[in-house]
């Protein structure tokens, strides 16, 4: 049996190399919480419709930040808020929300670290392909001590379609 070398390992990033939920939980909260601006009506509103279980303080499974597009799920945040649909760009909104709330710490999936070493030792390439943004993802990497192992970050703003489209790949 004949083995073909590892020509390059291409990441996501949330779920893979970060703990979703250890990231993700609390950013989401505090997103929906600035969003709601005090009004605690509006905040269950946006927890029930965007996927977030308030008790358990988790974003659901069936939540759209999970499976939705950013455009998509900007959209259905802006119709939940009553964003202006002309002039008003409501991608841009969550990114600035999520700047003031993002946790300097996100959370490594067990092994990533090991993982992402053994392959760099190897002198395997290695990339992100995320439909997070590129620089928080970078962001994210460098807060982990990651960011040399990547040749590339790409993200929903890299002049690519969003996952699952493979152009990021490619």
């Amino acid at each position: 049996m004949t083995t073909q070398p590892i020509l390059g390992v291409v990441f996501d990033k949330d779920g893979t190399l970060l703990d979703y939920h250890g990231t993700w939980d609390e950013p989401f909260a505090a997103m929906l919480t600035d969003f709601a601006d005090g009004d605690e009506a509006v905040f269950a509103r946006l927890c029930d419709e965007l996927g977030f279980d308030r008790d358990r303080r988790t974003i659901r499974a069936d939540s759209p930040f999970e499976f939705d597009s950013n455009d998509a799920f900007a959209r259905r945040v802006g119709a939940l808020l009553g964003w202006p649909s002309e002039g008003f760009d409501p991608i841009q909104a969550i990114e600035d929300s999520l700047s003031r709330v993002t946790p300097s710490s996100p959370v490594p999936s067990p092994g990533a670290g090991a993982l992402l070493l053994e392959l760099e030792g190897r002198g395997v390439p290695m990339a992100i392909a995320t439909n997070d943004s590129a620089a928080r993802a970078q962001g994210q990497m460098e807060a982990l001590g990651w960011g040399s192992h990547f040749s590339a970050v790409l993200g929903y703003d890299s002049g690519h379609p969003e996952k699952p489209d493979p152009a990021m790949v490619r």
